[in-house]
């Protein structure tokens, strides 16, 4: 059934169709990193005060989720392949640092290796999507593309799983 919809619509309806679904995914983000945030100032904000790096993270994030937005609402109107390329690209680095913020958390607020399992777990999982993903490009003869899992590991490794390791 879905498929026949998908083929009912023009190029421009699956965009904007696209947009919205990354519009919506954007704001629960926005939500819910906004909602981490208000936690952690109402709960314990010497958390933010005694690791900038948090803060840094966590307020990039939320920022960044907020642009992606931007740029995903503008393609269900006007579509150029740069906002939809800059939209996935600003959304993955706030997913990163978002993940990073959670790991960052877990390690101060649990425990260190619960903060370092997450990471590296989340870490895996972005090694896992790229291959999957791949692959099913490669199935349908479509070039591969791995440099947003590339930086996004780079990302998750630097500004995560070093920091919670207190390598800086």
């Amino acid at each position: 059934m879905q498929k026949q919809e998908e083929q009912s619509l023009t190029g421009k309806e699956k965009v904007a169709a696209k947009a919205s679904a990354h519009v919506t995914t954007n704001s629960t983000f926005i939500f819910i990193t906004v909602t981490v945030f208000t936690f952690i100032i109402t709960i314990n904000n010497e958390l933010l005060k005694q690791d900038k790096f948090l803060a840094i993270q966590l307020s990039l994030a939320m920022l960044l989720f907020i642009y992606a937005t931007f740029s995903r609402s503008k393609l269900i109107s006007d579509y150029t392949g740069f906002l939809d390329g800059f939209g996935a690209y600003i959304f993955a680095l706030a997913f990163v640092l978002f993940m990073n913020s959670l790991g960052i958390l877990m390690a101060q607020l649990i425990s260190k290796q619960i903060g370092i399992l997450f990471i590296s777990i989340y870490m895996l999982m972005i090694l896992v999507y790229g291959v999957v993903g791949n692959i099913a490009r490669l199935k349908n003869n479509r070039k591969i593309r791995i440099t947003k899992e590339i930086t996004s590991l780079l990302l998750a490794f630097f500004l995560g799983l070093l920091h919670i390791l207190n390598y800086y």
